[in-house]
């Protein structure tokens, strides 16, 4: 049988516990952000012919989408050739 100061301490140990329990799990979640933009994905790539090569040792960069907050939308930036290195 357990005694009275036996039961408090394991009382004690189960209500310490659930809240260290709580305090982690609530914890590990980072609050939600009240102005978060939700950006849309990009369009699919556009197709670009690639230029004849300025130098041997100039490697192409294709093109891409570029989300523009101030527009609103994605904005295609073009490929172009970029020294290697």
């Amino acid at each position: 049988m357990l005694t009275q100061a036996m039961r408090m301490s394991l009382l004690s140990v189960l209500l310490l516990t659930g809240c260290a329990t709580e305090f982690s799990v609530r914890g590990a979640f980072p609050a939600p952000l009240a102005n978060a933009e939700v950006v849309p994905l990009p369009p699919p790539p556009r197709y670009e012919v690639v230029p004849v090569a300025p130098r041997r040792d100039y490697v192409w960069v294709g093109g891409r989408w570029v989300w523009r907050p101030e527009h609103h939308q994605h904005v295609w930036v073009p490929g172009n050739w970029r020294p290697r290195g």
